[in-house]
């Protein structure tokens, strides 16, 4: 009886996995690194964006822009304008935290589910 065995050296062999796998990771990684870049240019974007934000609420109090950044920040930080606005974000924010965890409770979608029903099949 014949046996059935792969032709073809063992190293051929060898060589075609080592070859698979690189070829694995030679699609793999850029996607990684592409989706890291992309995040980073995101957060950098944001970061500017601040960064431009300051100078402006800086020019419009002192009517100058400023080359010290530490002069920059603490005129930011004492500005209570914008501290009133950081607030009136923070307490929105949490409001409407607030306001979601209430409309997903589960009372409130039942009785939602109800009322709906109801007009229903009075609308019937």
């Amino acid at each position: 009886m014949a046996t059935s065995e792969g032709k073809g050296s063992v190293l051929y062999k060898l060589i075609i996995v080592v070859l698979a796998i690189v070829l694995i990771l030679v699609i793999n990684i850029p996607g990684k690194i592409w989706s890291k870049e992309q995040v980073n240019m995101m957060k950098t974007w944001s970061d500017m964006t601040s960064i431009h934000t300051a100078h402006m609420n800086y020019y419009k109090l002192n009517h100058r822009y400023t080359n010290n950044i530490s002069e920059l920040i603490q005129t930011i930080k004492s500005d209570s304008s914008l501290n009133k606005r950081v607030k009136i974000v923070e307490y929105t924010q949490r409001l409407r935290g607030l306001i979601n965890g209430f409309l997903n409770d589960d009372i409130i979608t039942n009785l939602l589910s109800i009322s709906l029903n109801i007009q229903n099949i009075s609308d019937d």
